[in-house]
């Protein structure tokens, strides 16, 4: 990472920051959303994807679609507007 020595640059790289942190990053004190997730109304829909054949879950989070269980999960990175020091992480369901 580095610090730009040009004014705008700097506040051109805090408002970066500013947005991944607020737009991208989960918040452990907001359950795992993002403030703008949190500011938005309605809150998403969390769906828990669960790979592991015989971790116990329940028969109504099952039914009720709160909990789908998966043979696979796929892990993704992507750096937010190129910057390597501010990743997006995805995790979604293997094809």
């Amino acid at each position: 990472m580095f610090v730009p020595y040009d004014i705008l640059q700097m506040n051109h790289e805090l408002r970066t920051f500013a947005d991944w942190y607020n737009c991208k990053r989960p918040h452990s004190a907001l359950n795992g959303l993002s403030p703008r997730d949190l500011h938005n109304q309605p809150l998403p829909v969390v769906q828990r994807l669960e790979p592991r054949a015989r971790y116990p879950v329940s028969q109504s989070d099952l039914s009720s679609g709160k909990v789908r269980r998966i043979s696979e999960l796929r892990l993704a990175t992507i750096d937010f507007r190129g910057r390597k020091h501010l990743p997006v992480i995805e995790i979604e369901e293997a094809a």
